[in-house]
């Protein structure tokens, strides 16, 4: 059941500027587990017993900001003919930095403050330019994180999971540290993961320029160079696996493991330490 949230239980007056306030609207959104984030806005993400969205902005924006419960997914986005009646113009042209927005050349005051409450997730999309962060550890069991455009997925502390899979499918980067069971990190545009990983078990498919690169500590890692991306890991792996298909490069001289296979089908380079047994079967055991 799809439901738009345009109504408000609270709204606080936080300043005025240039005649314009800047006010605080909390939505009692609930019973949701999955984000989607489909404006150019950046939202805070903070782990709680509680849900809920709470929007800081400019007072003429609130209604332009819709909030949509699509069978348990949040979906953020604009109502661009709200905008289009506030700004006199049908065109999709937004400027957003921290002391003022610029929507069809009209100003509006301070910044867009958006807050999300969440219980426990199972997935996370960027699907324009808006960012997704949060500043603590966050706990949840199976996550899928995905970016399918310039927007960026980050997060301070550790993102603990059972199974967690990251893609970035456009330019969109993805940054924070991660401790799991299983753990697949896809790259198939020019989006980029950086991090320090703890898992059992790493799959990564480097697809296109995008760059892996990051401390992995794990019993098993595998790497697969199909494009120009490169991978520059270091860390303790158990066994490590790496098959380059293209001019990417895997840069693991930094690595401490006990067993590697390495496979090199094109011109990329595949840089290891000596640390444990090593069979390259592009040109024989070594």
């Amino acid at each position: 059941m799809k439901k738009t949230v345009l109504f408000f239980v609270l709204t606080l007056c936080t300043g005025i500027l240039f005649g314009q306030k800047i006010t605080t609207k909390n939505y009692p959104l609930t019973n949701y587990n999955s984000i989607s984030l489909i404006a150019p806005l950046d939202i805070e993400l903070k782990q709680s017993s509680q849900e809920g969205i709470t929007i800081t902005c400019d007072e003429r924006l609130h209604s332009s900001i819709l909030l949509q419960n699509d069978n348990k997914e949040l979906k953020i986005l604009f109502n661009w003919n709200e905008l289009g009646r506030l700004t006199g113009s049908k065109h999709k042209n937004i400027s957003i930095n921290k002391k003022n927005i610029s929507i069809n050349k009209k100003e509006f005051v301070g910044n867009i403050k958006i807050v999300v409450n969440v219980k426990d997730l199972q997935s996370i999309k960027t699907l324009s330019s808006g960012n997704v962060e949060w500043e603590e550890d966050m706990t949840v069991k199976n996550l899928t994180l995905m970016t399918l455009s310039s927007g960026d997925i980050k997060w301070s502390g550790t993102l603990s999971a059972e199974n967690l899979d990251i893609s970035s499918l456009s330019s969109g980067d993805i940054e924070g540290d991660c401790k799991s069971k299983s753990l697949k990190i896809n790259l198939q545009s020019s989006g980029n993961y950086q991090g320090d990983i703890e898992t059992e078990n790493l799959t990564s498919n480097l697809l296109s320029s995008g760059d892996f690169i990051a401390k992995v500590n794990a019993l098993q890692a595998t790497f697969i160079l199909s494009s120009a991306g490169d991978a520059k890991v270091k860390g303790d792996i158990n066994n490590l696996y790496v098959k380059a298909l293209s001019s990417g490069d895997f840069l693991g001289s930094k690595i401490n493991y006990q067993y590697a296979e390495t496979e090199n089908l094109a011109s990329s380079e595949i840089h290891l330490s000596n640390s444990g047994n090593w069979v390259n079967k592009s040109i024989g055991e070594k």
